[in-house]
């Protein structure tokens, strides 16, 4: 029969034995993550972004863009649909208080107040590390000062990870096509039937589309941020 003492002594020895094998793995994830940081940054960009997935739910494809077309603004995903965002003073705080933050993002990454983009007349959009705890990385390099911030320069804040994207001009497109090589309109088609299947009327377009809808309105959320 064993003692007290004896299963005292061999619990002992798994727990220490299990400790052990439990901060070897850690150290060998550890070193994992330090060689991907280093020579495969993109890569581990991508195993954390799986990380963003979860707090921005339903967003696909996570993306912010500048437009210096008018007023500058942001237009952006992140907030759940694509909103476009106007602000007098030209700054957008992202983090996770609602209070502190133009964009607000419910993930226990982020600082209250992470960071912040700014519009510079003539120069461009600014990302801005405002001492977060988890950091601010443009491209997989960690910023410690504002940074221009490019057209598809990929961004990440604690767990988020999104795509930006700069509009800086408009061109207005001409059709090549000559009134008489357009097609006819559906509208006015009709349709033959030779078997016993009933006819099929032509769909009139005027009934899907009346000329009061529009949906550049239904698309886009419209919000102006107070300074």
């Amino acid at each position: 029969m064993v003692s007290s003492h004896q299963w005292m002594s061999y619990s002992s020895e798994f727990m220490d034995t299990y400790e052990d094998s439990d901060l070897q793995q850690k150290l060998g994830l550890y070193q994992v993550f330090c060689r991907l940081y280093e020579y495969r940054r993109e890569l581990l960009d991508d195993i954390l972004s799986l990380e963003t997935s979860r707090a921005l739910g339903s967003v696909k494809l996570p993306y912010v863009q500048g437009v210096v077309l008018g007023q500058p603004h942001l237009v952006t995903n992140l907030l759940g649909k694509t909103q476009a965002l106007l602000q007098p003073e030209h700054q957008w705080r992202i983090g996770r208080s609602p209070q502190q933050s133009a964009i607000p993002i419910a993930d226990r990454q982020l600082s209250r107040a992470h960071a912040a983009i700014e519009y510079v007349a003539q120069k461009g959009f600014y990302l801005t590390d405002l001492g977060s705890r988890n950091g601010t990385f443009v491209n997989g390099e960690p910023i410690r000062q504002p940074v221009l911030l490019n057209d598809g320069d990929r961004v990440r804040l604690g767990s988020i990870s999104f795509i930006f994207f700069l509009c800086a001009s408009a061109e207005v497109l001409t059709s090549d096509i000559s009134s008489s090589q357009q097609p006819a309109s559906i509208a006015h088609s009709t349709f033959s039937v030779t078997n016993s299947t009933p006819p099929v009327r032509a769909v009139q377009a005027e009934s899907e589309c009346s000329p009061s809808s529009n949906p550049l309105e239904e698309t886009f959320t419209f919000r102006r941020l107070s300074g």
